[in-house]
Formats: C-alpha cells, sequence, structure tokens
C-alpha cells in the first residue's frame, strides 16, 4: 500500500513538472494575442506555429508578404486560431518614423505576447573598415531599434492588462563573448541582452521578459545546414524555449548551448577571438567564392 502511494505521489510530481515544462507561464495569456515579428521563416516562424498550437491568437509581421499570407492560411486552418498578417519593413518603417502604424494596427487588439524575433547579420563577415555603412546602419535599426520601438509600443498594452505579460527577445550566443569579423552584429545582440536584463527588473511580476542567446540554428540567416548535436532546428529550439518562460531573465534553452558556454568561458579570450577570426575568414572566403559563382552564371546566361 505504501508503495502504492509512493507511486503515485511520483506520478503527480511528475505530472506537475510535465506541465511546467510544456507550458510554463503560459495559462495566464491564454486566448489573447501574441505578436511575432520576423514570422515568415526561421525562429520566427517556429514561434508562430508553436503560440498558434498552444491556443493564442496572432499578429505575424515579416517584409514577406507571399509567405506571411501561406503561414496565416496554415496555422488558422490547422490551429482555429485568428492570425492577423502585417507586411512591415522594418528598416523603412524606423528609416520614416513610421511606427504610428503599428500602434493603430494593435490598438483594438489585447496583446499578451511580444516575441521580438526580426534581425538581420552582415552577409560577408569582415573588418569592421571593410563594411558597408548601409549594413552597419540597417542592422542598428533591425536588430537594436525594431525591438526598441515594439516594445516600447506593446508595453503599456500589457501594463494594462489584468494578466501577466510576456516579452521574448532573441540574442544570441555571440552576445556574451568577442566575436571579430561579425563585431556589429554580436555588439547588437549584446544590447538585446543588457536592455532585457534591465526591462526583466523593471517590470518583474507583471511583465515576463526573458532574452534567449542560442548558439547554432539551422536557418536562412545563419546557413547552417549540417545535421550535429550542436545545431538544432527552429521548430526544437523553440520547444526548448518554451520551458523557461518567467523563470529567466535571459539563458541558453537548449543543454549543448549551455555547455557550449560553460566551455567558452575556460578559453582565454585572446584564444578565443583568434579562432573566431580563422572561422569567419573560412566563411567569407566560400561566400565570396558563391557570390563570384553566381555573377559568372549571370553573366554567362546574358551572354546566350
Amino acid at each position: 500500500m505504501v508503495k502504492n502511494i509512493g507511486a503515485l505521489l511520483l506520478g503527480v510530481l511528475g505530472g506537475i513538472v510535465a506541465i511546467i515544462t510544456v507550458i510554463p507561464g503560459l495559462i495566464f495569456l491564454w486566448k489573447t494575442y501574441c505578436i511575432v515579428t520576423g514570422a515568415a521563416g526561421g525562429i520566427g516562424k517556429a514561434f508562430a506555429e508553436k503560440f498558434a498550437k498552444e491556443g493564442f491568437n496572432l499578429i505575424i509581421m515579416d517584409r514577406l508578404a507571399e509567405p506571411l499570407v501561406e503561414l496565416k492560411k496554415t496555422l488558422e486552418e490547422k490551429y482555429n486560431v485568428n492570425v492577423v498578417d502585417y507586411v512591415a519593413d522594418f528598416i523603412a518603417m524606423d528609416k520614416n518614423n513610421e511606427w504610428n502604424k503599428v500602434e493603430e494596427l494593435i490598438a483594438n487588439y489585447d496583446i499578451g505576447v511580444l516575441v521580438n524575433n526580426v534581425g538581420m547579420c552582415n552577409y560577408l563577415p569582415g573588418k569592421f573598415g571593410q563594411l558597408e555603412l548601409k549594413d552597419i546602419n540597417n542592422m542598428i535599426s533591425l536588430n537594436i531599434r525594431t525591438l526598441l520601438m515594439m516594445t516600447h509600443i506593446c508595453i503599456p498594452k500589457m501594463e494594462g492588462r489584468k494578466e501577466k505579460g510576456l516579452i521574448v527577445n532573441m540574442s544570441s550566443s555571440t552576445s556574451g563573448y568577442p566575436h571579430p569579423l561579425i563585431q556589429v552584429y554580436s555588439s547588437t545582440k549584446a544590447f538585446v541582452r543588457q536592455f532585457t536584463d534591465s526591462i526583466y527588473a523593471e517590470y518583474k511580476g507583471k511583465i515576463d521578459v526573458i532574452a534567449y542567446t542560442p548558439w547554432y540554428i539551422k536557418t536562412d540567416m545563419t546557413k547552417i545546414r549540417e545535421n550535429a548535436i550542436y545545431a538544432l532546428t527552429p521548430s526544437d529550439f523553440v520547444d526548448y524555449a518554451f520551458r523557461y518562460f518567467g523563470q529567466q531573465n535571459h539563458i541558453n534553452p537548449y543543454w549543448f548551448h549551455y555547455l557550449m558556454d560553460i566551455g567558452t568561458s575556460t578559453i582565454p579570450e585572446a584564444i578565443f577571438s583568434k579562432s573566431v577570426i580563422k572561422q569567419q575568414t573560412f566563411v567569407r572566403k566560400r561566400l565570396q567564392m558563391k557570390l563570384e559563382q553566381q555573377m559568372a552564371e549571370t553573366a554567362s546566361k546574358k551572354t546566350e
């Protein structure tokens, strides 16, 4: 009899843990609207699908109209939720100071969740002096200013709710260590983590704020394709990310990436920086060869 009670207690405890790890902190947000930026592909699309699966209505934003419309149709049919799609060129919106368009869009919606996912990195890694000023400005606009403006617009909406709000910010493993040749990108992601830590403290108890700092995710931006223990699909990453809502201000949610953080912390900065330069120099050469090949193919077609 004692053994049966013990098994029952273990089963109940396991059920509680399962609930915490599958839908942590989400019950109080049920059926509210979740905004996802950069939702047409990669991590943003995976977040949109996961929230829809959990019963959330969505406002999905991206500059690519066609995949956004397809995603809206898929999510509405598959999960029976309401999805608002909004084509947004955030860089142009920021340049022209048109953030009032977002304010007007969400004015009549109950916003409980914001996923600041949209971002970019320079296509070719390079020394700072080699970068185009346009690329520098675009990274600052998309990775920092867009996140700031979307957060600033959504916080009053969340503060006005009886229930808690949730803000998810996508940082990067590059935020914690020097990353030569992708120095602007990594610096913008360091800003995201620092900003997240600050507003986490400011709004604790009313709005949960968390930044994720993953290593390798297989997306179009990262250009990672290999199947390896260190490389996650966007969907797998989001499944891990969901376990930490309301529990941390910033974290690497995937266990192997977390171990990579620990390993990196033991390496002297000078040695780590040299290894990053070697890696990114290789990436630059490979991408340059690809660009040259594409240019040659284009020129060949023109002469035919």
